[in-house]
């Protein structure tokens, strides 16, 4: 909206008693012989000029940003000139009152600009030295789980490049069957180089004593331990490591026939958390040791958890929001699906940039 039109000079007006120059462009429907009528018609006087008389400069953006001439002189005659944008004229002559300058001010706008600059940079430093603190915090909490855990002072739980911890939780709540279970899974990294690494998991569920166990003992390569830490989540959550922010998907169970005795092989008749469980609850070993053939009993037993875990598979919980969600594959493939595994070389190089950097 343009200032109040030209006509002739009022000797009453919100510019009375004021000397009002202009410089910079402010657009082609705002040319300076069109500043100069309104401001002589609202009856204040205009000046071609910065001197002694100015009170106010209408200054544009472009202007006052660079420093022009007029801007600079009265920059140096202080604050005895108001220097402006034109939104100030605008709206005093629209209002028919004298606005307040400090609310058009070039150098207020700028000062604060510098406030929110120094405020944020501040923030941000802030931010950092907190962040420096709960790495620090962190870091002491691995340590102390890894003395509990695998009875060992010289681990620390893992941190890739991104600030991850991989110390996670897997989670089955089933309402149908009341049971509410917990995996924490946790890859452990050696102080010394160069790094060793471990596994340990801990299975708990409401009622029962947690159980714990070393997946991958001290001393394990990154390659071995990573592939092992993939492979848990992978079984119980039916999904790959690189799909963890992937919804989860309901499995159909697989029909088999429980009739007959099955012969299985090694990976199979290794006790599993869920077994040691079963064992204790029933007295009876779950395999038979000499043969590894199951028995109907135990089979069925175990083949309606296997079959149960595909209808609820363990979800993973989700870092809290602004925590590191670990390192991706960095490209999908050529067909845009997400690579299944996760290369334990993507990991690994992240990692020795986050080291040497």
């Amino acid at each position: 909206m343009a200032p109040r039109k030209s006509g002739t000079p009022r000797k009453r007006g919100p510019l009375k008693n004021l000397t009002i120059a202009a410089t910079g462009d402010f657009g082609s429907d705002k040319p300076h012989d069109k500043i100069k009528q309104w401001v002589e018609y609202n009856g204040g006087t205009f000046s071609s000029t910065v001197d002694t008389h100015t009170t106010h400069l209408i200054a544009s953006k472009d202007h006052w940003k660079k420093r022009l001439p007029m801007v600079r002189k009265a920059i140096h005659k202080g604050d005895w000139i108001n220097i402006v944008n034109f939104d100030w004229l605008e709206d005093t002559t629209q209002g028919g009152r004298k606005r307040a300058e400090s609310n058009y001010s070039w150098k207020k706008a700028e000062q604060m600009k510098k406030k929110d600059l120094l405020e944020k940079r501040r923030k941000k430093e802030h931010l950092k030295r907190e962040g420096r603190k709960a790495v620090v915090e962190q870091f002491h909490k691995g340590c102390k789980s890894a003395i509990e855990d695998i009875n060992s002072d010289n681990h620390h739980v893992y941190q890739d490049s991104t600030g991850f911890d991989y110390d996670i939780t897997l989670a089955r709540l089933d309402v149908e069957n009341n049971r509410n279970e917990r995996y924490q899974l946790k890859l452990y990294e050696s102080h010394t180089i160069p790094n060793t690494y471990a596994i340990f998991v801990k299975f708990s569920r409401p009622h029962r004593k947690p159980i714990n166990q070393l997946l991958i003992p001290q001393g394990a390569s990154f390659d071995v331990a990573f592939s092992r830490f993939q492979d848990f989540f992978r079984k119980k959550c039916k999904k790959h490591w690189s799909q963890r922010l992937e919804p989860s998907v309901k499995l159909k169970p697989t029909t088999l026939n429980s009739n007959d005795s099955v012969v299985v092989d090694e990976e199979e008749v290794k006790e599993t958390p869920e077994d040691i469980e079963t064992r204790r609850i029933y007295g009876e070993l779950a395999k038979n040791p000499e043969t590894k053939i199951i028995n109907v009993r135990a089979f069925k037993e175990k083949e309606a958890k296997r079959m149960a875990e595909m209808e609820h598979p363990f979800v993973y919980v989700r870092p809290k929001p602004g925590r590191p969600l670990g390192v991706f594959p960095p490209d999908r493939g050529p067909d845009g699906a997400m690579p299944k595994e996760m290369d334990v070389t993507e990991v690994r190089e992240d990692d020795a940039r986050m080291r040497l950097g």
